[in-house]
């Protein structure tokens, strides 16, 4: 199962309690990336990691040094059906206290 993370892609992130955010991924390594809201002004930078077994986890951290913010997003890869966008499902928290359930949706 190959990862979906590729420079240049664009992710829908979902987050209960948070307004609907893209995120484009600006660098890959083997198990590793980063990225970058689009269309907001936000300097937010992502760090992700993938890991696979018989499924793929997510980790997803999330920092605004300017406002020294973190939010830490982990999930599980959801069922494939060919033909239809990436999704990974799971929880997020910050440290200003929110939490809830996330996705993180292949855009493009």
């Amino acid at each position: 199962m190959a990862s979906p993370f590729t420079v240049g892609s664009k992710w829908l992130i979902k987050r209960a309690g948070a307004a609907d955010q893209h995120i484009q991924i600006k660098t890959v390594t083997a198990a590793e990336f980063t990225a970058v809201y689009i269309g907001i002004d936000n300097p937010s930078v992502f760090n992700g990691e993938v890991q696979k077994r018989e499924t793929q986890a997510i980790a997803l951290r999330q920092h605004d040094a300017r406002r020294a913010y973190f939010a830490y997003h982990i999930g599980l890869l959801q069922k494939r059906v060919p033909g239809q966008p990436w999704e990974y499902q799971g929880n997020w928290c910050e440290v200003a206290g929110d939490q809830g359930a996330f996705q993180l949706i292949q855009a493009s």
